[in-house]
């Protein structure tokens, strides 16, 4: 039917990277919307988009983060994160050599450097 399962393909240390991902999120956020009071006198988020959010939603929403890893890094993130990178590629390999009449519906990401370095 298509779908595919690599079992334990990545390994996540979740002491390490759960902490630093949470810390990417509040970040986007800080930097994705903007706190304001309505004319309810209730507070809300407005979105680049000029979207309106209430608090608790935009807490619990899906965030888009650009660059995992910057100059700053520690080793061991920017270590995972490739690690991320190569294993996806490995298994999407593997994925073609499964279901070849699908190679020409895929889009890889563009060339940029490393991470949005």
């Amino acid at each position: 039917m298509g779908v595919v399962c690599f079992p334990d393909a990545i390994d996540v240390d979740q002491d390490l990277v759960i902490p630093y991902v949470a810390s990417l999120k509040a970040k986007a956020l800080k930097e994705d919307y903007n706190i304001v009071t309505g004319p309810d006198e209730n507070t809300y988020a407005i979105n680049r988009s000029g979207h309106r959010y209430l608090i608790d939603d935009i807490k619990k929403s899906a965030s888009h983060i650009m660059n995992f890893v910057d100059n700053n890094s520690p080793k061991e993130l920017v270590d995972f994160f490739e690690n991320c990178e190569n294993t996806i590629y490995s298994s999407l390999l593997r994925y073609i050599e499964i279901y070849p009449m699908i190679l020409k519906n895929i889009w890889w990401k563009t060339s940029r450097s490393r991470f949005g370095l």
